[in-house]
């Protein structure tokens, strides 16, 4: 499944309701390395 980017961030948005706020940030990085591969490497948000 394909996620949008807006759907990605309502669904960061919803969930970092009850989370750590570093354990989201990790989330999202991970997931937009993954979205752009091993050409991008995102250091900081």
């Amino acid at each position: 499944m394909n996620a949008t980017a807006a759907e990605t961030v309502r669904f960061l948005l919803n969930m970092s309701a009850g989370q750590d706020e570093l354990d989201v940030l990790e989330f999202v990085r991970v997931w937009v390395n993954d979205q752009l591969s091993d050409t991008f490497t995102l250091e900081r948000i």
